[in-house]
Formats: structure tokens, sequence, C-alpha cells
């Protein structure tokens, strides 16, 4: 009997139900390119050769993005953004382009501009590190998982179960119209090497004829275990990777693939006995509960324990560990339905701890690479060469692809440079004849553009030590009013005979023509309607200006802008300390932080700590850190409390800080500090990101002060004197 005919006598004595659509996937997005992330990939154990071409489609991408305009800005206008976990690239019909993209789009020429490529190559990093950590663009396609309906069905009305797919096949449309015969299926969280092959086939007969109508997603057979093989994986709304790339499927079909099935410990008697407790579906309580119980499983940091395991030399403990990991994984992520959380197992926790994250996944985590760089930093300063590594640098198959992607993309950045063609900046011009330089409005430009860019390189160089969002949120404010700024004051300059284009022809000039400008920031920021028209070839006829409003602007911004340099000028002093509780017998019971205020705490500097640091240091940069550090060290000292210098940490003594007390270069930083560590001068006995300061020679410091600092958190001009003396 056809299904057909069996659901029409259901239907007629009264069966109500109905299958209904209840979820459905655009195709109009699906293509044959996709990007796969490192988690199947590091299951696989691939040979140099074999990385280089299952990279050759990414490197190709990259080497088409950086040289080809019209590539680069298909790729900046169309992708968004890749999913971290899946890889799966999410498209934006319509996204925001910066001005110089918009005057690219215009332009062409533009893609020779120096500031134009800086752009670039700054927009292509996130291309760069996503590839890095394994995220590759191979021949797939990431659509919904669906059962053999038909199978279904006939189990639903008591036919004998047949199905229309045969084991070991799936049919997908998309694939099968591109005559792909064979494909792998994988889906994530991909833990233990849980590749699917399945051959692409259409059933030929009248039950199957509803397939045609799927243009969308995997329809897998029900005689096999490929739903158990993709992580259990559900039909409802589960999206899985259909990979067609053959470099793939041939090391795929190479290695044991692995089915991770969890058997639950059989109950005991008395635990068959226990009632299972149920709540109500409105019961609010449990459903915040529920909810808390879901976000704390810490699939994180389970994913990751799994990538170290991949990335060790193979062996059957290791296998062992991540076949046990792999069904904690999915506890874990069944919590909130299940209110059963797996722990990893003490000995598996022990053999992780010896081991560190593979080296690619410093791009997932780019945290560990700054840690890894700060701690290397403290250890020259302590003379000590060896560098310590915060990542294993393992041969493991995502690190070979990391390493060999690093090098390719560093030779197509470098070839792009020296193929660079010379930007013919003067078709922006309006003007065709040559401007008089000794005119009063172009003097009073260059004057004013000096004053903006050593403004400008201030705010820039204060941008590098920002770590925290909302730090950065407060820098792209004062970007903002910097720019205001600048605009307003350069059009106040608009008279009768002086229109904007003229001020424009004359920013163009000065900022191509003099070798202090190869940063067109401020060209860009203040002016990016004007310049996106001047990239169309049109200008603006409008004359008549109020230039009293621009003035009025232009006071306003200045008054915001020495308001926030006053701010930052100072250099505030927090003070953490450990407080102790301790009971009747002087036990510690508890220890918790509190903070200091230092607001009016006096610190004191002698004449014998003066005198030594002349005597001993060399330059008078080494004189004013050594102060900079005696000073904060004695303010810590007078509060039982030690002196950390915290690189990139809030509220905390930073490298920016004592740069700016002591009057020197972030970039003198590292080499005085060593120079004086080198001499005896201070200690530094932790080799961790935070460098801890002991001075010495502090002890010393008797007798009647020679100077009593008395305000620290304006701490910075109470220095200026100090080190005037001393210098």
């Amino acid at each position: 009997m056809m299904l057909g005919s069996r659901f029409s006598q259901l239907k007629s004595h009264g069966y109500k139900r109905t299958f209904n659509i209840s979820a459905y996937s655009d195709a109009k997005h699906l293509n044959d390119s996709t990007v796969l992330s490192y988690q199947p990939l590091q299951t696989l154990s691939l040979s140099q050769d074999q990385v280089e071409k299952l990279c050759y489609k990414t490197v190709n991408t990259y080497k088409k993005i950086r040289n080809d305009i019209m590539e680069f800005v298909k790729y900046r206008g169309m992708v968004d953004k890749a999913d971290e976990e899946t890889g799966e690239i999410q498209f934006q019909e319509e996204q925001y382009l910066p001005p110089y993209y918009e005057a690219l789009k215009a332009n062409v020429d533009l893609f020779n501009d120096d500031y134009i490529q800086s752009k670039i190559k700054d927009d292509l990093k996130g291309f760069r590190n996503r590839s890095c950590k394994g995220m590759l663009f191979l021949r797939g396609s990431f659509q919904t998982l669906i059962p053999d309906l038909v199978g279904l069905a006939q189990y639903a009305f008591g036919l004998k179960v047949t199905g229309v797919l045969k084991k070991n096949e799936v049919y997908n449309q998309f694939w099968y119209s591109k005559k792909v015969g064979r494909i792998a299926l994988c889906r994530f969280p991909h833990i233990a090497r849980e590749w699917k092959v399945v051959e692409v086939v259409k059933p030929d007969c009248d039950d199957a004829k509803y397939l045609d109508h799927t243009s969308e997603g995997y329809a897998i057979n029900i005689w096999d275990s490929t739903a158990l093989r993709l992580g259990t994986a559900d039909f409802d709304g589960d999206h899985i990777y259909g990979i067609a790339e053959g470099r793939l499927l041939e090391a795929i079909a190479k290695q044991e693939s692995n089915t991770i099935l969890h058997i639950p410990p059989e109950q005991t008697e008395e635990e068959k006995k226990k009632p299972i407790l149920t709540y109500p579906i409105n019961d609010m309580d449990k459903l915040i509960e529920t909810d808390c119980n879901g976000m704390k499983g810490g699939i994180g940091q389970c994913v990751n324990d799994i990538t170290t395991l991949w990335s060790l030399p193979q062996s059957e403990q290791r296998d062992n560990y991540y076949k046990i990991m792999s069904v904690i994984g999915a506890q874990i992520i069944d919590y909130a339905k299940t209110g059963i959380l797996a722990n990893t197992p003490k000995n598996i926790k022990k053999f992780l701890s010896k081991h560190k994250l593979p080296y690619f996944m410093g791009y997932k985590y780019s945290k560990e690479f700054t840690k890894e760089k700060r701690i290397n930093a403290n250890r020259k300063i302590k003379g000590l060469s060896e560098p310590i590594e915060k990542l294993n640098r393992n041969q493991c198959t995502v690190n070979m692809i990391c390493w060999y992607l690093e090098k390719q993309f560093a030779e197509i950045d470098k070839a792009a440079e020296d193929n660079q063609n010379n930007f013919e900046w003067q078709k922006l011009l309006k003007a065709k004849d040559k401007p008089n330089p000794y005119s009063n409005t172009y003097k009073a430009i260059e004057k004013m553009m000096e004053e903006f860019n050593g403004m400008h390189s201030q705010l820039s160089q204060s941008r590098i030590f920002l770590t925290q969002a909302h730090d950065v949120n407060d820098s792209n404010y004062k970007y903002k009013i910097f720019y205001d700024y600048v605009r307003n004051s350069l059009l106040s300059l608009c008279r009768a005979n002086v229109d904007l284009d003229k001020i424009l022809d004359y920013l163009l000039i000065i900022c191509y023509t003099d070798k202090k400008y190869v940063d067109k920031a401020i060209l860009w920021n203040c002016f990016p309607d004007e310049m996106v028209s001047r990239a169309r070839g049109e200008y603006f006829l409008e004359k008549d200006f109020d230039t009293s409003v621009f003035e009025l602007k232009a006071k306003k911004a200045k008054k915001k802008i020495e308001k926030n340099n006053m701010a930052s000028e100072l250099v505030k002093v927090n003070l953490s300390i450990d407080q102790e509780t301790k009971d009747d017998k002087g036990k510690i019971i508890q220890t918790k932080k509190i903070n200091i205020d230092v607001a009016n705490t006096k610190v004191n500097i002698y004449q014998s700590e003066v005198s030594y640091i002349n005597q001993a240091a060399i330059t008078s940069e080494q004189k004013r850190v050594l102060l900079v550090l005696l000073a904060i060290n004695r303010l810590h000292k007078q509060n039982d409390a030690r002196f950390f210098i915290c690189p990139g940490k809030k509220n905390k003594i930073t490298p920016s800080h004592i740069c700016k007390l002591a009057n020197i270069s972030i970039r003198e930083y590292e080499e005085i500090m060593k120079s004086l560590h080198g001499n005896g001068f201070y200690l530094s006995p932790t080799g961790q990101t935070n460098l801890l300061i002991d001075i010495p020679f502090m002890a010393d410091g008797k007798g009647t002060p020679l100077y009593t600092i008395s305000d620290l958190n304006n701490i910075k001009k109470y220095f200026k004197i100090l080190l005037t003396k001393i210098s």
C-alpha cells in the first residue's frame, strides 16, 4: 500500500494531525565554499604536503583579496564574520563601509594609497587570525539535518519500515545537482573524529518524490548510526557540514572514525525506587535554576582540554582520554536538561596539567600570546635569555596549518607592498594650478596641521596601552572630540575667496608632500564625505559659510580636549592589600582584598637615596625611573603592600604609568628596566606577567626627609620637581 493512500484512510477516519514545516532554511546563500574550524581538522593526521594542499584555497583567497581591488571590496562589503566555533560564514546584505572604502569603490586608484593599504592590511588581520586557528576555506556546505521522512511516516502509520535511503546514503539536492558522489558529514562540537563518509544519491521511487522539493538540507538514512555518529544529532534544526573537499575526504577515509555512545551505569534497586521530581512549567525559580545550570557547565574548558589532547603525540592513553572527554562534553551540553553535571576525572586533569594549549590557540585566545610576550619581556629585564612558552609547539595538524599560513600570509603581504604602484594623489585636487604656499590661508593651515599632528600622535600613543573595553570606548570619544575640533578649526578659515574646496586642496598638498603626515587619519576622519566626493570627481560649490558657528564649535571642542588632557596627566596610584581576620587564638579565618585611599598619604624621599641614585644611575632617564620606583615602592611599604608593575591591568601600576611619571618613552622602558636590574638597583623575583619591585637601598633612608610628596593622585607634578633636582 502506498503511503499516500494509507494517510488518506487515516484522515477519513477522523485523524486530524498533519505533518507541518516547523522551520526552513534559506537556500539562496548556499554555495560550495565554506569555512571549517579547527575542531574537525585537529582530529586528523596530515602530512606537510596534505596541509599545503588543504590550505591552497585559503591562501589563494587571501592573495586575491590582498592584491585585487574588486575582490577586496567584495570581501569587505559582504562577509561580516565567521562563527568562532563552527566556522559558518554570516552574510550581511547591507554593511557600513568606512568612507575610505566608499571612496575606494568609486576610485580604484586609491588602492595604491599607503594609508588605504594600511587599512586593508589591518582589515585583513581578522582573516589571517581566523585562518591561522584552522578556519580554512574548503569545498563544503553548512545545511540542516533532515531524517528520512518516509521511514519516519512508515513507522508512525504502522507500515513496514523501509525508508527511501539505504545504509551510508544521503540525499542533498545541492551536491547531487553538482554531480558530487561522496561527501563527509560532521557536526559541532566535533570531539573524537566523528566523521561520517556517505554516498550522495537520489532514490528512484514514488515515495521519494518529495525530495525534489527539498532545496536545502541533508536527508540521512535510517539504517546506520549517522545521527549517533554526528554527536547524537537531533532533527529539530541541527545544522551539519557536508564536506566535498577531495583532499580531506582522502585523509578521512584512511583514518578510523568513532561513534561515541555513553552507556550510563545501571541503577540500583534503591535508585529505581526514588521518585523522579517534576515541576510545573510555570515554576519561575526552577526555570531560572535550569538556565543557570546550563550556563555553568563549562563546555569551553572541556573543548580546550580535548584540543590539548589532540595536539599531543598519538598514544593509547591520549586516545582513551579524548573518548572519555567526548562523553563528558555531551553531558555538559545536556546539563540544563538532565541536571547531571559531568566532571573531568582527576587522572585526566592531572595529565592535562602537564601540557599546554597548542600554539594555534593563541589566535583564539590572543591574551595567551600577550601573556607569553609580557613574561619574556620581564625575563629579559632580569637577564634571562631563554624564553618561556605558554603554548605548545608540537607538530600537530592545526599547528602545522598555522605555521604554514603564517609564512604564506607574510610572503603575500611583502609581495603586495613591493608591487604597489605610486598613487597619483594630485588627481584628488580640484585646482590644477599650483597653490601659493605663501598665502595667509596656506600658512595658517600648515601651522594648524603641525599642532593637530602632535595632538593626534599623543592620542594614538595613549591608545596603545588600552586593554579594557570601556577604556577603548573612552578613547573613541576622545578621538571624536579631537576630529570635531580639527574640522571646525579648519572650516573657520573659510572666507569669501576661500571655499571648502580650497581648504581641502591645501590639506591634500600638505598631507601628501610632507613626510610628517604618513598617517592620513586626520584627513579622512575630519572630511569623510568631502574625500568620498573627491574620489568621485565631485566638488562643493557652496561658499557662504557662517564661520562664527565653526569658531564656536572649535572652542567648545578645545575646552573638552584640555579637560581630558588634564585628567589623563594624573597618574592615580591604587593600592589593594589583603586584610586578615583572625579568631581568638590568632588563627587567620578570612582574607579579603581592600582598597586603600592614598589621596592624602605622604611619601618621604631622603638625601641618602637621592645621592645613591645620582652616583649609581648612568643616564638621566635611569635616574628618573629609579626615583619613580623608589617613591611608589615606599608608598606600598607604608601600607604593608607589595609593589607590582602589572601590564594591561586596570587600576594597577602599569609600564605606561612608570613612563608617564619618569617622562620617558614606552620604547625606552624595557632597556632602562633591564639596565637597572643588571646593576642591582631593584629586585624582581617573579617570572610572571607582573613584575615585583623591591628597592634594596630604600632601607638607607633615615633622618630628615629631603622632600615630602603629599598628593599622590597628582604624583607627576611632584616628580617633575624631584627629577629636575636630580638631573
